[in-house]
């Protein structure tokens, strides 16, 4: 489907999360932004994508030179520069998360515009432009755009033009230019009607639970038990979230933040119902207040935090650190896969079945070498008896209560498991509930039999 969703004025500073793409039940978020400058906008901009984690961001007046660059972690960016501007201006940028493969298309064009190619579920072409209040433009112009466009494509950007059909509440020449190109070439307009800029001439503990010592004659029903008994009592007192790793966490934010950012939206929304001067006085005033506290927190977060440092520091903690303060998510997810024969897999069991068949492969006995394959198989058929030697027996000795606690404290991760039981709760188990678990794993050692559900 092809979308088109022109901006009203030049100096738009709304942001546009456009509705979600959605291809097979997979939605994919795109901002599209004339911020009016990158550097200024920086912290606003780090925000919102650790808020909504867009795939793809397109961005207006970067206001970028050839000496004065930016990147944004985790993304490829695709920029094109205003070099015929007196003073730092203009420019478009388009940044693609690192996880999906994408590529430059060059369009023959006076427009400033940046187009990529992104390999979503499918191809999928995105054009930024940007038309600027000083740059006419022809019908002409934007068919010859569009021309180039390899199908499907989404045209987006800043067109600094009026029209009624996308919320203005007029329609101007550049507005019917594009009215024009939208109706002849049946395209889509990407919008809900409302306007696309506001400005001033513009309208209980775990320890509680209680263990009966069991006696295992159904090794299902007592692991059952045990697990029913452990998530009841999780659920009462600390009940349950779904982390989805779309909102990495970010030391410095605190209630100062909140309250500045929402003394500024709600500004904001009074200056939407009442168009007063006044009113867009006092947004941009709190706006810059709420720059301003998060830039300070952002400051002393920092300072409090390296101050706490020292040589026996964890280094792999202090780059978890730091890419916390950076914004950088962690918990990015492998979106497309292409495997050897170019065959590209999107859902997530796919991309997991590939990399398990591609690390089994790895590791197989087929990758040594023959001679060294023929002796494993000859070791192997070898029986092996642990107890010839007295010394030995403890091998087969049921597990202990202090070799259990030792084996749960040494793993690191707090991930659950398919009991939705993180290691953490057995860690904090009461005696009897240890006790508990330990006759449940000597069963399985012991008897060699394993709970099925």
């Amino acid at each position: 489907m092809t979308h088109i969703n022109p901006s009203q004025d030049r100096k738009s500073n709304i942001i546009k999360i456009k509705p979600t793409m959605q291809h097979n039940n997979t939605k994919y978020n795109i901002l599209q932004w004339n911020l009016n400058g990158f550097y200024k906008r920086i912290s606003d901009l780090q925000i919102i994508i650790n808020k909504y984690c867009p795939e793809i961001i397109c961005l207006q007046e970067t206001n970028f030179t050839n000496y004065k660059k930016n990147t944004l972690k985790g993304y490829t960016n695709y920029t094109k520069i205003r070099t015929n501007a007196i003073r730092a201006s203009g420019g478009i940028s388009t940044f693609i998360k690192d996880s999906y493969s994408s590529e430059e298309i060059l369009i023959n064009t006076p427009l400033e515009s940046v187009t990529i190619s992104i390999q979503l579920k499918q191809k999928i072409t995105i054009c930024n432009l940007y038309l600027s209040n000083q740059s006419p433009f022809t019908e002409a112009d934007l068919k010859n755009i569009i021309q180039q466009l390899p199908p499907p494509f989404i045209l987006l950007g800043d067109f600094n033009s009026h029209n009624k059909l996308w919320g203005c509440i007029s329609t101007n020449t550049r507005g019917k230019i594009i009215e024009s190109v939208i109706d002849s070439e049946n395209l889509i307009t990407l919008n809900n009607g409302r306007p696309t800029h506001f400005g001033t001439a513009s309208e209980q503990k775990i320890d509680s639970i209680e263990f009966d010592n069991p006696k295992i004659n159904n090794l299902n029903e007592v692991t059952q038990n045990f697990t029913n008994a452990i998530l009841e009592i999780a659920n009462l007192t600390i009940g349950q979230t779904i982390f989805s790793g779309r909102k990495p966490p970010v030391p410095w934010w605190n209630s100062h933040c909140n309250e500045s950012i929402k003394s500024k939206k709600t500004a904001f929304n009074k200056f939407k119902r009442t168009k007063s001067q006044d009113d867009f006085i006092e947004f941009k005033k709190r706006r810059a207040q709420a720059r301003r506290t998060i830039k300070d927190s952002k400051t002393s977060s920092w300072r409090a935090y390296t101050s706490s440092i020292n040589s026996k520091a964890n280094p792999k903690q202090i780059w978890n650190k730091i890419k916390a303060f950076k914004c950088i998510n962690k918990y990015d997810n492998i979106q497309i896969l292409k495997n050897e024969n170019h065959t590209i897999y999107s859902e997530p069991s796919e991309i997991a079945n590939e990399l398990g068949s591609f690390f089994s492969k790895a590791s197989s006995t087929e990758t040594y070498p023959l001679e060294f394959q023929r002796y494993k198989c000859a070791q192997e058929i070898v029986p092996i008896n642990l107890c010839q030697n007295h010394d030995n027996n403890h091998i087969n000795s049921p597990l202990t209560i202090q070799e259990m606690e030792t084996a749960l404290s040494s793993k690191k991760s707090n991930a659950c498991g398919i009991d939705n039981i993180p290691t953490i709760f057995l860690l904090n188990l009461p005696k009897n509930g240890k006790l508990y678990l330990l006759k449940i794993f000597n069963h399985i050692w012991m008897e060699n039999q394993y709970p099925t559900t």
